[in-house]
This record gives C-alpha cells, structure tokens and sequence, in this order.
C-alpha cells in the first residue's frame, strides 16, 4: 500500500482566511476534519479545523489570536458553495456548532455512504486501504490538539484525515449510484447536519458503567455513587477529563474495601478506615486535597440510601420495555425481519434501523404510511424501502389481537 507523502502545500491560517477562501473557488468538493480535546479539558472545544482541496491542505486555528470566526461560519455555511466531505460527521457537525457556532451548509458524510454501500468495515483508515490502497497513521488520536505549536506527528496525522476525503467521495458516490441510493444518502446527511449539540450533564447512575460494580454490596454501592459524582464536581470545576482526577478502576477498588469492612453491619463515618486505601498513594491520587474531600464524600455517600443493584425505572415508564405480550410479538417479527432485510439490501441490520426505532414502532404499532413517519428515527428513506413491509407485520398483529 502507498503511504501518503505530502509534496501538498500546507497552510495554517487564522486571523486570515484569503488563502482558503481564494483555493474554495474553483472546487467542488473539500475534505473537512475537526480535532478537539476531549482527553484533556472536560468542556470539549475545537481545537483545529483541516480542510484540504484536491492539491491542498490548510488548517484552520480557532485557537489562534484574531481567529476569524466570522469569515470561517460564512465559508461552511454556505449552500451554494463546494460540497463539504467529512468522515462520520455527527461528532464534527455537533462539535462545531457548540464549540464555535459554525453550521455546515452542505454535507458529503463518506461513513454514511460506506454504510448505504454495504462495506464491510466503515472506518477511515479501512475505506482508505480498500478502496484507494491508502494506509494512513491513527496515532495521534489521544493527542494535545490544544497545544502550540503542533508537533510534526500531529501536523502529519491531521493532513492525512482530509487528503483523501475527495477521492474516497467520488467511489462512494459511484456506488451510491449504482445503488439508486444517492437519495438516500443525501437525506441522511441533511438530517446529520441538523443534529444539534446537548448539554453536558452528569448523569447521577453513571457509577454503573463501571466494569464491576453490578458485584458491590450497599456499602460499596453508595461509596461508589458518591466517588463518581465527587470526581465529576472536580472535573467540572477544574476543566479536565474525570479520568485525569481519579480513575474508575481506583473508586471501584475503594469501593470493593468498604465492602469488606462492613460485610453485615451498617458503615458509620467513626468506624470507617482509609488508612489502607490505594487512594492514599499519590500516584493514584496525586493531590491531597482531592483525596480528604473525596473520603469527605465518601463518608456522607455511606449515610445515604442504597441505590440499589439496579438501574431506578424513569418515572412513567413501562415494567419492560415491550409491554403487552402483542408488542413483544411484534418486535420479535420485527427484529428477524431487519435481518432478512438487511442481507437482501447489503446493509448492516443496525444502521437500516435501529432498535430503538423497532422498539417504537412495535409499542405504536403503525397502521399507515402517515403513522409510520411520526416514528422518530425512521426517515423517509426507510418508509420507502420498508413501509409496506413494515405495515404488513402491524397489521397482521393487530389482526392476531383482534382474535
């Protein structure tokens, strides 16, 4: 396979944006790719922007002092202008809008087209070896993209991401058409560009992503629920990644002790022993302060109420998620129908509909083509792929209800 040398210019501009505005002239498609740092800030921000023409690569500093917001928002959000490539777009496009405002006028999504194609792996790095013979580096993903200047290895890793976008479009354009799913297709990057950012809010349950803590007890459980939600406070408040206050791996553990100190008997603060805790190392919990105030935590998560093993039901909720024996019929249909579906249209089951989306349409049970477009999720295309397939399992189950 060719690794991608750069005989390319770069450019990195940012308090002037001529040079890119002057190169967008004459195209018709430019490959755009975002880097942020999400490994190290807890807000997120964009940290740079690559946008490469057929013959050359620019980057953008939103970092840089007098950065042009206002010139670059013009330029992406234009609808008359080149065609904006992007690989799985929904993390950029939410990402741009929350971190600078910028709304993309147009949207070539090359995931989205590798999954319309039915190609077998729908990375990047995948579709560029299969179906250009490109290898390319995915090193630097965990990078400091906040940092300046930028070292050699992140200049070369973020050309690469946009280099190939143009010519990795116009394959997947062509299978698309072979398809007839360019309409497909072209829906479902308008809805991508949409998509709008959501606040970050913690969620008071995350405790129980953890890997291991289905196993704790009442006392580890509380500890556990207060550390998370310790450590998220912290994260906020300092602007960093909670994994860089304290890792998971280090409350579980202190979690599982207390658990061993009070196997019967209901924990008080007065009995409680720290002294043995690996949270007492430094390397494991660098700053002192951290440690007292999360044993603070701790102390008061062990006088609150159990949580419980499972994960509380949302108030209103169902007792299950399919309801009356009829809706889990249906879903059941549903679910042995989108494989058939799937291999016969060479697609991924997941990405022709998600659960989610049979889930609803098995509680609702659609009896029109009308009802079926108020399912959120479904989208035109897939109503006119698989409506009449889908009504014919709704009817026949109302049918069978109706008996």
């Amino acid at each position: 396979m060719d690794r991608p040398a750069s005989p390319r210019p770069l450019q990195i501009l940012g308090s002037d944006l001529t040079p890119l505005v002057q190169a967008l002239r004459t195209a018709r498609r430019v490959g755009v790719d975002t880097e942020s740092d999400p490994f190290h800030r807890y807000f997120e921000r964009v940290c740079l922007i690559q946008i490469s023409t057929e013959d050359h690569d620019f980057f953008v500093d939103p970092l840089a002092e007098g950065f042009d917001q206002g010139a670059l928002a013009a330029l992406l959000g234009r609808e008359d202008g080149p065609e904006w490539v992007l690989h799985g777009a929904d993390g950029d496009v939410r990402a741009l809008k929350q971190s600078l405002g910028l709304r993309l006028g147009t949207l070539f999504d090359t995931q989205l087209a590798a999954q319309f194609t039915g190609q077998a792996r729908t990375g990047l790095k995948d579709l560029l070896a299969s179906l250009l013979g490109v290898e390319i580096d995915k090193g630097e993903q965990r990078s400091d993209w906040g940092r300046r200047p930028l070292s050699a290895q992140q200049i070369a890793y973020a050309r690469q991401d946009t280099q190939h976008l143009v010519a990795l479009a116009a394959t997947l354009e062509d299978q698309l058409r072979a398809l007839g799913r360019l309409g497909w297709h072209e829906e479902e990057c308008g809805l991508v560009r949409g998509r709008e950012p959501t606040e970050r809010v913690f969620d008071p349950e995350s405790w129980r992503k953890i890997k291991g803590s289905r196993e704790l007890r009442g006392p580890g459980r509380r500890a556990l629920a207060a550390a998370v939600a310790w450590r998220d406070e912290v994260a906020r408040a300092e602007d960093c990644p909670a994994f860089r206050v304290v890792r998971s791996e280090a409350l579980l553990r202190l979690a599982r002790e207390l658990d061993r100190q009070f196997p019967e008997a209901q924990p008080d603060a007065a009995s409680v022993d720290f002294t043995g805790s690996a949270l007492m190392n430094p390397r494991v919990l660098p700053k002192e302060s951290h440690r007292m105030a999360l044993f603070d935590a701790v102390l008061q998560g062990l006088a609150a109420p159990d949580p419980g093993r499972n994960r509380p039901r949302p108030p209103g909720a169902s007792p299950g998620k399919t309801g009356a024996p009829h809706t889990k019929a249906l879903l059941d249909r549903l679910r042995a129908a989108r494989t058939e579906w799937a291999t016969e249209l060479g697609m991924d089951p997941g990405f022709l509909m998600s659960t989610a989306v049979l889930e609803k349409i098995a509680r609702d049970t659609p009896q029109t083509v009308a009802q079926l477009r108020e399912i959120p999720g479904i989208s035109e295309w897939r109503c006119q792929a698989l409506g009449d397939r889908i009504l014919g399992l709704t009817a026949v189950i109302q049918a069978e209800k109706r008996c």
